[in-house]
């Protein structure tokens, strides 16, 4: 009985997550770059490599960004605004500003213009310049 019960939970549950990634851009690093001294963009240190393969959720509404790695994730003291929502055949743009004392500022845009199911996107935070594909 507790099991028919748990899985008519479950199955009322599903439009609700199926909603929730509907809010969402799921999105995963497929490479990584790091401004030089120079002013060139080359091979991050070993330890920025790393983040290759690492997903992250961005929400459409806020445009906060929630990742298992600090890079990619948005903390709740950063103020977010959306740039263009990625409606209305524009591309999504958003800027993070982290909070005094910190100066980490971060510019995200996934391409919606001419994308199918897949939308490359560029972050830049720091000196490091994250690309990928979310969905």
């Amino acid at each position: 009985m507790i099991r028919a019960v748990l899985v008519g939970l479950g199955i009322l549950l599903i439009p609700f997550q199926v909603m929730a990634l509907e809010d969402n851009y799921v999105c995963e690093v497929n490479h990584v770059v790091q401004l030089a001294d120079t002013g060139k963009l080359g091979k991050p240190i070993s330890s920025y490599e790393t983040l290759v393969g690492q997903p992250f959720l961005v929400n459409r509404t806020t445009g906060k960004l929630d990742g298992a790695v600090s890079w990619l994730k948005t903390s709740e003291l950063e103020r977010v605004t959306i740039i263009s929502d990625g409606k209305n055949k524009n591309n999504f743009k958003s800027i993070s500003v982290a909070q005094p004392p910190t100066s980490l500022a971060t510019y995200l845009h996934i391409q919606e213009v001419g994308a199918e199911k897949i939308k490359p996107f560029y972050l830049a935070t720091g000196e490091l310049i994250f690309s990928g594909i979310c969905k």
